[in-house]
């Protein structure tokens, strides 16, 4: 994180950044992030994930990147990210405050999100 904060200006790039990390560094590690989008309105965190949990609870927006079916059912090739796989998680009142993941509506949104991978 420190290095792309050092190199960019506004955008952080993270790829798994939850993963091998115990619970207690998961919650530091969420802080860090939480406090770096916050210091200015420009900041912006692109977070790739399988930790649906933790990525959800600090995102603002969310795309379920994965394989698409054409009108016959086969696979298109490439993965994409389809507009029914799209979430702004800030209108769904799902956004920017704390302990989110204790409320009955994330942990409903987080099912679905559930069911949508498992039927992809």
């Amino acid at each position: 994180m420190a290095q792309q904060l050092l190199c960019s200006d506004h955008l952080i790039l993270l790829d798994e950044p939850f993963s091998g990390l115990d619970v207690a560094m998961i919650d530091e590690v969420k802080k860090i992030i939480v406090e770096v989008t916050t210091m200015d309105e420009l900041n912006t965190v692109i977070i790739v994930s399988h930790d649906i949990v933790t990525t959800t609870a600090l995102a603002d927006r969310l795309w379920l990147l994965g394989y698409e079916h054409d009108a016959t059912g086969a696979l298109v090739p490439g993965a994409t990210i389809s507009p029914e796989h799209q979430y702004n998680l800030a209108e769904m009142g799902l956004a920017w405050h704390q302990n989110v993941e204790a409320e009955p509506e994330f942990a409903q949104f987080v099912e679905h999100i559930k069911q949508e991978i498992r039927g992809s």
